[in-house]
């Protein structure tokens, strides 16, 4: 089944939900990351509980999210998971 739409969580800390059609680029972020939870400045955001299995996703137009109680634009979403590798492979193989 193909998958629509890109959902992520990180408790109440950050909501969002993306149109998988609106992803430009995926791939594993190889730069170093120093901090976990959730931060963000001018539409790049990171939500991590780890520092690996790191993944950017790009998206083609700024996607709405919240933090907290804050509405925020997404641009560029950088996530940590448990199988990155998976994650791109599903996302992937998606048609658009």
């Amino acid at each position: 089944m193909p998958v629509d739409r890109i959902e992520v969580r990180f408790g109440w800390g950050f909501v969002a939900s993306f149109p998988r059609a609106e992803v430009r680029a995926a791939a594993h972020r190889t730069e170093r990351v120093f901090e976990c939870g959730v931060h963000g400045f001018a539409q790049r955001w990171v939500v991590n509980g780890s520092y690996r299995g790191l993944v950017r996703i790009v998206f083609a137009s700024p996607q709405p999210g919240r933090v907290g109680l804050v509405s925020i634009r997404v641009r560029i979403l950088t996530l940590s998971l448990e199988e990155p590798d998976s994650f791109l492979a599903a996302l992937s193989a998606t048609s658009r």
